[in-house]
């Protein structure tokens, strides 16, 4: 990236401000946007995570007219956002929406763009290859486990669904095999490319250690949970491939948060679902509230954050006007404590919220520059704000 913006911002609705009073903010509260030359190139940032020198690690993938596949990016920032590096691989594309922790270091899986299979690879400047998959074709999703990665995947061959148990080397433990029974390539390819609609495929461990997925199975797109030998354990069927969760987290008290939209794209929230994962059961049972702002389809993130000593669940997604909408929520008594929406006068989708350690937050979106040019943007907003975020009166 050739230029890069900094600037500094007061986030309306986290703090007040009495001009008469004013003093310079911290400096550890910062906006960035991420501008290049290459203004014909989308970025669609996919996760951040925090790095041991503080700075930011945030993976991306770039829409390029030389390839049907976004292709793989990675940029690493100062703890002030000053781009440190940048690196970019055309040869791995569409990789999964994670950064993956691995001891002290981070993971990525992406595709490789000749031969439409798995690889591990390692999340720094090197990009180096920890281990490619003779067998595990189009990655749609992985997910840090207690010992390892858990990896959906989808086999077009034989029209499965595959839910593959990593170890912490990379290298195998179980598969599991789900039949979709139907070619589902077209909604596949549609999502890896970005050419159609993108689809909620997950994959996450529940506190007992089994694991899970949401993704296509025996003619739906559903979540399926998995016994330690890779067999099918229970399942929330979705309605075909029009209705279905659009985010899962398991929470502390053997409850999920879940979101799910219905045939028409409109979402709905159960923050204290009960969901039996030794049974089967439809989306259509799971009771919620509507949630009114998000856009059709919209994309959906659920994450477990720390905020003013308050175990919360933040709910990430985009608003029908165009900006990315945060709610926070009292995970034990399940009640929203605070809303906020990013991006005014342009358009503004969500990525990621983390927890940094100096007690703030980071969110990375996604800004259409001009409206049309899509760039990564970061927040970092102080620990004041987050606790503010918590329910906290400033």
């Amino acid at each position: 990236m050739k230029k890069i913006i900094i600037f500094i911002t007061l986030i309306i609705g986290l703090l007040s401000c009495d001009i008469s009073k004013n003093k310079p903010l911290p400096q550890s509260q910062f906006t960035t946007i991420f501008e290049n030359n290459n203004s014909g190139h989308d970025y669609f940032p996919l996760d951040i995570k925090q790095t041991a020198d503080n700075g930011f690690l945030i993976l991306a993938e770039i829409q390029v007219s030389t390839s049907d596949f976004p292709v793989l990016y990675l940029l690493k920032t100062d703890d002030k956002g000053k781009v440190l590096w940048e690196k970019r691989n055309d040869d791995l594309v569409s990789p999964t929406p994670n950064l993956i922790e691995n001891g002290s270091e981070f993971q990525i899986i992406a595709m490789n763009k000749s031969t439409l299979l798995a690889t591990l690879i390692k999340a720094d400047e090197t990009l180096s290859k920890v281990k490619s998959f003779s067998d595990v074709y189009y990655p749609l999703a992985a997910q840090k486990t207690s010992s390892g990665i858990a990896l959906l995947s989808y086999n077009p061959e034989d029209r499965q669904s595959i839910l593959t148990k990593l170890n912490s080397s990379g290298n195998t433990e179980s598969t599991g095999k789900f039949d979709v029974f139907e070619d589902v390539r077209p909604l596949v390819f549609g999502h890896l490319t970005r050419q159609g609609k993108r689809k909620p495929f997950m994959t996450g461990e529940l506190p007992t250690g089994k694991l899970f997925f949401n993704g296509f199975t025996n003619f739906t797109h559903a979540l399926t949970f998995a016994n330690a030998n890779g067999s099918q354990s229970g399942i929330m069927n979705g309605v075909r491939y029009e209705s279905a969760l659009s985010a899962i987290l398991p929470l502390s008290n053997g409850k999920f948060s879940a979101t799910l939209f219905d045939v028409f794209g409109n979402a709905r929230l159960a923050i204290q679902a009960n969901i039996n994962s030794e049974s089967i059961s439809s989306i259509n049972s799971l009771e919620g509230n509507i949630l009114q702002d998000l856009s059709l389809y919209s994309e959906v993130k659920l994450n477990k954050i720390l905020l003013n000593n308050i175990n919360c669940v933040a709910l990430l997604a985009n608003s029908k006007n165009g900006q990315a909408i945060i709610q926070i929520y009292d995970e034990s008594a399940g009640k929203l404590i605070h809303t906020a929406y990013y991006g005014s006068g342009s358009k503004t989708e969500v990525c990621n919220l983390i927890s940094t350690s100096d007690g703030g937050v980071a969110l990375v979106v996604k800004m259409y520059v001009a409206g049309r040019f899509g760039r990564i943007m970061l927040y970092k907003l102080t620990k004041a704000q987050a606790d503010a975020m918590g329910g906290k009166t400033i």
